[in-house]
Protein backbone atom coordinates (compact mmCIF):
# COMPACT_ATOMS: atom_id res chain seq x y z
CA UNK A 1 0.00 0.00 0.00
CA UNK A 2 2.72 2.44 0.99
CA UNK A 3 4.56 1.60 -2.24
CA UNK A 4 1.45 2.48 -4.30
CA UNK A 5 1.04 5.77 -2.46
CA UNK A 6 4.71 6.59 -3.00
CA UNK A 7 4.47 5.80 -6.73
CA UNK A 8 1.32 7.91 -7.01
CA UNK A 9 2.85 10.92 -5.27
CA UNK A 10 5.95 10.57 -7.42
CA UNK A 11 3.81 10.65 -10.57
CA UNK A 12 1.97 13.76 -9.31
CA UNK A 13 5.26 15.53 -8.60
CA UNK A 14 6.62 14.60 -12.03
CA UNK A 15 3.43 15.76 -13.72
CA UNK A 16 3.46 19.04 -11.80
CA UNK A 17 7.11 19.57 -12.76
CA UNK A 18 6.31 18.99 -16.44
CA UNK A 19 3.41 21.48 -16.25
CA UNK A 20 5.55 24.11 -14.54
CA UNK A 21 8.44 23.67 -16.97
CA UNK A 22 6.08 23.64 -19.96
CA UNK A 23 4.38 26.82 -18.79
CA UNK A 24 7.72 28.52 -18.17
CA UNK A 25 9.03 27.52 -21.60
CA UNK A 26 5.84 28.72 -23.30
CA UNK A 27 6.03 32.06 -21.48
CA UNK A 28 9.73 32.48 -22.29
CA UNK A 29 9.25 31.47 -25.91
CA UNK A 30 6.25 33.76 -26.31
CA UNK A 31 8.16 36.70 -24.87
CA UNK A 32 11.10 36.05 -27.20
CA UNK A 33 8.78 35.82 -30.20
CA UNK A 34 7.04 39.08 -29.36
CA UNK A 35 10.18 41.06 -28.52
CA UNK A 36 12.49 39.63 -31.21
CA UNK A 37 10.11 39.10 -34.11
CA UNK A 38 6.81 40.93 -33.82
CA UNK A 39 7.47 44.07 -31.79
CA UNK A 40 10.05 45.47 -34.27
CA UNK A 41 7.65 44.79 -37.16
CA UNK A 42 4.51 46.01 -35.43
CA UNK A 43 2.88 49.43 -35.94
CA UNK A 44 0.72 49.28 -32.80
CA UNK A 45 2.79 51.79 -30.81
CA UNK A 46 2.86 54.22 -33.74
CA UNK A 47 -0.89 53.86 -33.99
CA UNK A 48 -1.36 54.51 -30.26
CA UNK A 49 0.73 57.66 -30.57
CA UNK A 50 -1.34 58.88 -33.51
CA UNK A 51 -4.59 58.10 -31.70
CA UNK A 52 -3.49 60.11 -28.67
CA UNK A 53 -1.89 63.04 -30.44
CA UNK A 54 -3.53 63.73 -33.80
CA UNK A 55 -5.38 67.00 -34.15
CA UNK A 56 -6.57 66.57 -37.72
CA UNK A 57 -9.85 68.38 -38.43
CA UNK A 58 -11.35 65.09 -39.69
CA UNK A 59 -10.76 61.62 -38.23
CA UNK A 60 -11.88 58.29 -39.70
CA UNK A 61 -12.55 55.30 -37.44
CA UNK A 62 -13.20 51.69 -38.42
CA UNK A 63 -11.58 48.38 -39.27
CA UNK A 64 -9.13 47.37 -42.00
CA UNK A 65 -11.52 48.67 -44.68
CA UNK A 66 -10.80 52.14 -43.30
CA UNK A 67 -7.14 51.50 -42.52
CA UNK A 68 -6.51 50.59 -46.16
CA UNK A 69 -8.73 53.19 -47.83
CA UNK A 70 -7.76 56.57 -46.35
CA UNK A 71 -4.59 58.58 -46.93
CA UNK A 72 -3.72 60.54 -43.80
CA UNK A 73 -2.79 64.20 -44.28
CA UNK A 74 -3.16 67.54 -42.52
CA UNK A 75 -6.85 67.33 -43.45
CA UNK A 76 -7.73 63.84 -42.22
CA UNK A 77 -6.28 61.22 -39.85
CA UNK A 78 -6.80 57.57 -40.65
CA UNK A 79 -7.52 55.88 -37.31
CA UNK A 80 -8.79 52.64 -38.83
CA UNK A 81 -7.37 49.49 -37.27
CA UNK A 82 -7.41 45.97 -38.69
CA UNK A 83 -9.89 43.66 -36.98
CA UNK A 84 -11.54 46.53 -35.12
CA UNK A 85 -14.79 45.53 -33.44
CA UNK A 86 -17.65 47.99 -33.18
CA UNK A 87 -17.44 48.40 -29.37
CA UNK A 88 -13.70 49.17 -29.56
CA UNK A 89 -14.26 51.63 -32.42
CA UNK A 90 -16.98 53.46 -30.48
CA UNK A 91 -14.84 53.58 -27.34
CA UNK A 92 -11.93 55.12 -29.24
CA UNK A 93 -14.20 57.63 -30.96
CA UNK A 94 -15.77 58.61 -27.62
CA UNK A 95 -12.36 59.18 -26.01
CA UNK A 96 -11.15 61.15 -29.02
CA UNK A 97 -14.26 63.35 -29.09
CA UNK A 98 -14.04 63.95 -25.33
CA UNK A 99 -10.48 65.23 -25.82
CA UNK A 100 -11.81 68.13 -27.90
CA UNK A 101 -9.23 67.64 -30.66
CA UNK A 102 -11.57 67.48 -33.66
CA UNK A 103 -15.09 68.42 -34.76
CA UNK A 104 -15.66 66.02 -37.68
CA UNK A 105 -15.76 62.23 -37.28
CA UNK A 106 -16.25 59.62 -40.02
CA UNK A 107 -17.55 56.40 -38.46
CA UNK A 108 -17.66 53.13 -40.35
CA UNK A 109 -20.90 51.19 -39.95
CA UNK A 110 -21.18 48.21 -42.28
CA UNK A 111 -22.75 44.73 -42.25
CA UNK A 112 -19.48 42.86 -41.63
CA UNK A 113 -19.13 44.63 -38.27
CA UNK A 114 -22.10 42.54 -37.11
CA UNK A 115 -20.62 39.18 -38.16
CA UNK A 116 -20.68 36.33 -35.66
CA UNK A 117 -16.91 36.29 -35.02
CA UNK A 118 -16.99 39.97 -34.03
CA UNK A 119 -20.05 39.57 -31.85
CA UNK A 120 -18.47 36.67 -29.95
CA UNK A 121 -15.15 38.44 -29.29
CA UNK A 122 -15.54 42.19 -28.81
CA UNK A 123 -11.83 42.71 -27.87
CA UNK A 124 -12.79 44.90 -24.91
CA UNK A 125 -9.33 44.48 -23.35
CA UNK A 126 -7.79 45.89 -26.52
CA UNK A 127 -9.78 49.09 -26.11
CA UNK A 128 -8.17 49.64 -22.70
CA UNK A 129 -4.70 49.05 -24.12
CA UNK A 130 -5.11 51.77 -26.73
CA UNK A 131 -5.26 54.36 -23.95
CA UNK A 132 -3.19 52.68 -21.23
CA UNK A 133 -0.27 54.78 -20.00
CA UNK A 134 2.01 51.93 -18.98
CA UNK A 135 3.12 48.60 -20.42
CA UNK A 136 3.36 45.23 -18.67
CA UNK A 137 6.89 43.95 -18.23
CA UNK A 138 5.96 40.79 -20.13
CA UNK A 139 5.01 41.98 -23.60
CA UNK A 140 3.26 38.75 -24.61
CA UNK A 141 0.61 39.40 -21.95
CA UNK A 142 -0.55 42.57 -23.70
CA UNK A 143 -3.99 42.04 -25.31
CA UNK A 144 -2.71 43.20 -28.70
CA UNK A 145 -0.11 40.42 -28.86
CA UNK A 146 -1.93 37.79 -26.81
CA UNK A 147 -4.59 37.34 -29.48
CA UNK A 148 -1.89 36.37 -32.01
CA UNK A 149 0.17 33.99 -29.85
CA UNK A 150 -0.96 30.76 -31.49
CA UNK A 151 -0.32 32.24 -34.93
CA UNK A 152 3.15 33.35 -33.79
CA UNK A 153 4.03 29.89 -32.53
CA UNK A 154 2.72 28.21 -35.65
CA UNK A 155 4.79 30.52 -37.86
CA UNK A 156 7.89 29.89 -35.73
CA UNK A 157 7.42 26.12 -35.94
CA UNK A 158 6.65 26.19 -39.65
CA UNK A 159 9.49 28.56 -40.56
CA UNK A 160 12.18 28.83 -37.83
CA UNK A 161 14.27 31.15 -40.04
CA UNK A 162 11.56 33.76 -39.53
CA UNK A 163 12.78 34.15 -35.94
CA UNK A 164 16.39 34.92 -36.83
CA UNK A 165 15.65 37.08 -39.89
CA UNK A 166 16.39 40.77 -39.53
CA UNK A 167 13.20 42.48 -38.31
CA UNK A 168 11.55 44.79 -40.80
CA UNK A 169 8.77 47.31 -40.06
CA UNK A 170 5.35 45.90 -40.89
CA UNK A 171 3.25 47.17 -43.76
CA UNK A 172 -0.50 47.47 -43.64
CA UNK A 173 -2.64 45.19 -45.74
CA UNK A 174 -3.02 46.59 -49.21
CA UNK A 175 0.19 48.63 -49.36
CA UNK A 176 1.73 46.11 -51.77
CA UNK A 177 1.24 46.91 -55.46
CA UNK A 178 -1.16 43.98 -55.90
CA UNK A 179 -4.38 44.19 -57.91
CA UNK A 180 -7.33 41.91 -57.28
CA UNK A 181 -7.97 41.83 -61.02
CA UNK A 182 -4.60 40.13 -61.60
CA UNK A 183 -6.33 36.95 -60.45
CA UNK A 184 -8.53 34.84 -62.71
CA UNK A 185 -12.27 35.50 -62.62
CA UNK A 186 -12.85 32.12 -60.95
CA UNK A 187 -10.28 32.87 -58.25
CA UNK A 188 -11.74 36.33 -57.66
CA UNK A 189 -15.15 34.75 -57.16
CA UNK A 190 -13.80 32.04 -54.86
CA UNK A 191 -12.00 34.55 -52.61
CA UNK A 192 -14.98 36.88 -52.55
CA UNK A 193 -17.32 34.08 -51.50
CA UNK A 194 -14.97 33.06 -48.69
CA UNK A 195 -14.84 36.64 -47.40
CA UNK A 196 -18.60 36.97 -47.58
CA UNK A 197 -19.06 33.75 -45.61
CA UNK A 198 -16.80 35.16 -42.88
CA UNK A 199 -18.50 38.58 -42.91
CA UNK A 200 -22.14 37.46 -43.00
CA UNK A 201 -23.94 39.55 -40.35
CA UNK A 202 -26.53 38.46 -37.80
CA UNK A 203 -28.96 41.38 -38.17
CA UNK A 204 -31.78 39.98 -36.02
CA UNK A 205 -29.69 38.71 -33.09
CA UNK A 206 -29.95 40.36 -29.65
CA UNK A 207 -26.22 41.12 -29.77
CA UNK A 208 -26.57 42.91 -33.12
CA UNK A 209 -29.50 44.94 -31.83
CA UNK A 210 -27.52 45.95 -28.74
CA UNK A 211 -24.56 47.00 -30.86
CA UNK A 212 -26.74 49.05 -33.18
CA UNK A 213 -28.35 50.71 -30.17
CA UNK A 214 -24.93 51.50 -28.70
CA UNK A 215 -23.90 53.09 -31.99
CA UNK A 216 -27.05 55.20 -31.89
CA UNK A 217 -26.34 56.29 -28.31
CA UNK A 218 -22.77 57.26 -29.25
CA UNK A 219 -24.03 59.31 -32.19
CA UNK A 220 -26.46 61.12 -29.88
CA UNK A 221 -23.63 61.90 -27.47
CA UNK A 222 -21.40 63.18 -30.27
CA UNK A 223 -24.10 65.44 -31.64
CA UNK A 224 -24.80 66.92 -28.21
CA UNK A 225 -21.13 67.97 -28.19
CA UNK A 226 -21.50 69.62 -31.59
CA UNK A 227 -19.53 66.97 -33.49
CA UNK A 228 -20.28 66.56 -37.20
CA UNK A 229 -20.82 62.81 -37.71
CA UNK A 230 -20.77 60.88 -40.97
CA UNK A 231 -21.62 57.17 -41.26
CA UNK A 232 -19.81 55.27 -44.02
CA UNK A 233 -19.80 51.99 -45.84
CA UNK A 234 -16.47 51.58 -47.62
CA UNK A 235 -15.79 50.25 -51.16
CA UNK A 236 -16.02 46.59 -52.13
CA UNK A 237 -15.14 44.80 -55.36
CA UNK A 238 -17.92 43.67 -57.68
CA UNK A 239 -17.28 39.93 -56.96
CA UNK A 240 -17.67 40.68 -53.24
CA UNK A 241 -20.88 42.65 -53.82
CA UNK A 242 -22.28 39.87 -56.01
CA UNK A 243 -21.54 37.23 -53.40
CA UNK A 244 -23.00 39.42 -50.63
CA UNK A 245 -26.17 40.02 -52.66
CA UNK A 246 -26.87 36.29 -52.43
CA UNK A 247 -26.96 36.55 -48.61
CA UNK A 248 -30.08 38.55 -47.60
CA UNK A 249 -28.63 39.39 -44.18
CA UNK A 250 -26.23 41.88 -45.79
CA UNK A 251 -29.03 43.99 -47.26
CA UNK A 252 -31.10 43.70 -44.07
CA UNK A 253 -28.19 45.02 -42.00
CA UNK A 254 -27.41 47.72 -44.55
CA UNK A 255 -30.98 48.99 -44.36
CA UNK A 256 -30.89 48.97 -40.55
CA UNK A 257 -27.72 51.09 -40.61
CA UNK A 258 -29.19 53.50 -43.16
CA UNK A 259 -32.35 53.80 -41.05
CA UNK A 260 -30.28 54.51 -37.93
CA UNK A 261 -28.40 57.31 -39.71
CA UNK A 262 -31.68 58.76 -40.98
CA UNK A 263 -33.28 58.63 -37.52
CA UNK A 264 -30.29 60.49 -36.06
CA UNK A 265 -30.25 63.02 -38.93
CA UNK A 266 -26.61 62.27 -39.77
CA UNK A 267 -25.09 61.82 -43.22
CA UNK A 268 -24.86 58.24 -44.48
CA UNK A 269 -22.48 57.64 -47.39
CA UNK A 270 -22.41 54.30 -49.20
CA UNK A 271 -19.16 53.98 -51.17
CA UNK A 272 -19.47 50.22 -51.74
CA UNK A 273 -19.79 50.47 -55.53
CA UNK A 274 -17.63 53.54 -56.16
CA UNK A 275 -14.33 51.96 -57.26
CA UNK A 276 -13.38 49.72 -60.20
CA UNK A 277 -12.13 46.25 -59.31
CA UNK A 278 -8.62 47.22 -60.41
CA UNK A 279 -8.44 49.54 -57.37
CA UNK A 280 -8.63 46.61 -54.91
CA UNK A 281 -5.87 44.44 -53.47
CA UNK A 282 -8.36 41.71 -52.46
CA UNK A 283 -12.16 41.32 -52.53
CA UNK A 284 -12.89 44.04 -49.98
CA UNK A 285 -9.74 46.09 -49.32
CA UNK A 286 -8.80 49.15 -51.34
CA UNK A 287 -5.32 49.03 -52.83
CA UNK A 288 -2.80 51.83 -53.18
CA UNK A 289 -4.26 53.12 -56.46
CA UNK A 290 -7.67 53.75 -54.91
CA UNK A 291 -6.80 55.53 -51.68
CA UNK A 292 -6.59 59.05 -53.03
CA UNK A 293 -10.06 58.78 -54.58
CA UNK A 294 -11.64 57.27 -51.46
CA UNK A 295 -10.09 59.97 -49.28
CA UNK A 296 -11.48 62.67 -51.54
CA UNK A 297 -14.94 61.04 -51.58
CA UNK A 298 -15.03 60.83 -47.77
CA UNK A 299 -14.06 64.48 -47.32
CA UNK A 300 -16.41 65.67 -50.04
CA UNK A 301 -19.54 63.57 -49.50
CA UNK A 302 -19.33 63.48 -45.74
CA UNK A 303 -18.33 67.05 -44.97
CA UNK A 304 -18.47 68.97 -48.24
CA UNK A 305 -14.75 69.73 -48.12
CA UNK A 306 -13.15 70.80 -51.43
CA UNK A 307 -10.75 68.83 -53.59
CA UNK A 308 -7.83 70.96 -52.38
CA UNK A 309 -8.35 69.68 -48.84
CA UNK A 310 -8.33 66.07 -50.03
CA UNK A 311 -5.00 66.79 -51.72
CA UNK A 312 -3.48 67.69 -48.37
CA UNK A 313 -3.86 71.44 -48.31
CA UNK A 314 -4.80 72.80 -44.87
CA UNK A 315 -8.30 73.89 -43.94
CA UNK A 316 -8.83 77.63 -43.70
Amino acid sequence: MSSSISNSSGFVRAFALVVVLGTALFALGSEILVRRVYLPRDHFEAYRTLLRSTRAPVVAFGDSHVANAIESSDAIANLGFAGETLPVMLTKAEVYVASGRGRRVALQLAPQQFALYRLVNTNSELAKEFFATGKPWLQFLRPHFRRYLLRMWWEAIRNPRFIVAAPQPSKRVGHKPVRFTDLSAAEQQRRAELRVQLHAPLPLSPASKRLLASAGAAIDAFRRLGIDICILRYPQSSPYRTAAAAVPAFEVMHQKIAALANSKAVTFVDLSAELPDSAFSDPDHVGASGRKLVTRLVLDRCFGLPRSVAQGLPLR
